[in-house]
């Protein structure tokens, strides 16, 4: 995968974007340069109220759209199952636009990525590293793949012996994106044959998968009693937990960068409070 080529936005209050659309985003980022479409370095659809008028407009490889696709009332309400067919019905339909006006995309290869987007139901596992080969024996190997949800991204490390998965081992539940993953999740190396070692970017949690018994263990490689990050990113902890975790990231940084991000943070609380944002 390039990277991230692929965003669904919404100007509207109760529209399609923010983080449930994580998913669709990852989703069509990885479809589109399957079929060889990804013709743009990036594609950033907006979802529009009758405030502001319907454009399309191109800067270099990057192309915009923004498209006045109906507001449901409620969304923010529907079920994830409806929510996700909403969020697809506008991003095809922005696709078809763009098709029309810029003639490189393939409308019919865009229907096809619609199709296989519902016939799997929204459940796609991507392989988010290469698939590494056991030095002492080569008929195991490992990778890495995501299972983009619309409110989680779970992450597995998927063990192969003679060509066939073994199992999946769930390592990590993230948040809607892939930014991060790196930070925890970059390089990964066999130790014999029976364990896997993956570290960060960064040192915060050291991964160890063991393939016999397909379970995983952490170690946490800060000073803290938890890692800061590793437990930031998670979507599978209490929000108290969150903030504690949060506390200690700030506490980890130079005094005047965590000055600063404090202030974002206040100031971000009160434009919430102000637009009645949750």
């Amino acid at each position: 995968m390039k990277g991230d080529i692929f965003r669904l936005g919404s100007a509207v209050a109760d529209g399609v974007g923010g983080p449930e659309a994580g998913a669709i985003n990852l989703i069509y980022t990885i479809l589109l340069q399957k079929t060889e479409m990804d013709v743009y370095s990036f594609i950033m659809i907006n979802q529009i109220g009758m405030e502001l008028n319907e454009l399309i407009m191109k800067e270099g490889k990057k192309i915009h759209i923004n498209i006045r696709f109906p507001v449901t009332q409620g969304y923010s309400q529907k079920s994830p199952s409806e929510k996700k067919n909403i969020q697809l019905e506008t991003a095809h339909a922005a696709l078809l636009k763009i098709a029309e006006y810029d003639k490189k995309l393939d409308k019919n290869k865009l229907e096809n990525i619609r199709k296989e987007i519902l016939a799997k139901n929204f459940n796609f596992y991507f392989g988010m590293s290469k698939e590494i080969v056991c030095p002492k024996n080569k008929l195991l190997s490992v990778q890495l793949f995501v299972n983009p949800q619309i409110d989680k991204f779970e992450y597995y490390i998927q063990i192969n012996e003679s060509g066939k998965e073994k199992c999946k081992v769930k390592i990590y539940c993230g948040g809607t994106d892939v930014f991060y993953i790196s930070m925890l999740f970059h390089k990964i190396k066999w130790k014999g044959e029976t364990e896997v070692i993956i570290n960060g970017k960064e040192p915060h949690v050291e991964t160890h998968v063991f393939v016999d018994t397909c379970k995983a263990e952490f170690i946490n490689l800060t000073k803290y009693e938890k890692s800061p990050v590793f437990e930031m990113m998670r979507m599978d902890i209490s929000e108290k937990e969150k903030k504690k975790a949060h506390g200690d990231w700030l506490d980890s940084m130079p005094p005047e960068s965590a000055a600063s991000l404090r202030q974002q943070g206040k100031e971000a609380d009160e434009y919430k409070k102000r637009r009645g944002i949750t």
